[in-house]
């Protein structure tokens, strides 16, 4: 009887030997998952850290030029029968240049428009409004718009546009 209880407890030993050896692996296989997932979380705020609000949108090149590079600001923009695009905004020592192409897409002549242009950040709040003029523009004329701002606005994230009267 002593002999079977000693087999029994050896058999159960081996058999308790495995149960801990497959928990001792998931255990591990956890805490390593856990660890890496951390370290991910960790790393992915250590970046976000090191974006600048003020150049999020912005390449500087070695003059210190800056380019702005944000997509949703190069989106063409409609305003009535009249439509902007290829917009580029540059800034150089405070003073920023907004290049684009009005297009009249309607069948009319447009007379003269005064415009308002607003410039947006990320959370689409103005960060800066201007005025400018369209010129009169005949259907399907294309005109080259340039304009100097006397701020560095950059950083923009988009832009909007209506006419004004």
């Amino acid at each position: 009887m002593k002999k079977e209880k000693k087999e029994k407890t050896k058999k159960l030993t081996k058999k308790n030997k495995k149960k801990i050896a497959i928990i001792a692996g998931i255990i591990t296989v956890v805490i390593v998952a856990i660890i890496g997932i951390t370290i991910a979380i960790i790393n992915n705020n250590e970046k976000n850290k090191n974006i600048d609000p003020e150049t999020e949108f912005v390449e500087i090149d070695a003059e210190g030029n800056k380019r702005n590079i944000s997509e949703k600001l190069k989106e063409t923009k409609t305003f009535g029968n009249m439509e902007m695009n290829n917009i580029e905004l540059t800034a150089k020592k405070n003073v920023s240049l907004l290049k684009a192409n009005f297009t009249n897409k309607g069948e009319e002549t447009e007379k003269e428009k005064i415009v308002t242009v607003e410039i947006l950040n990320k959370k689409k709040e103005v960060i800066s409004s201007f005025d400018t003029v369209i010129n009169k523009m005949d259907p399907g004329e294309t005109i080259e718009f340039s304009m100097n701002i006397t701020e560095d606005i950059s950083n923009a994230y988009d832009l909007t546009i209506k006419e004004k009267y």
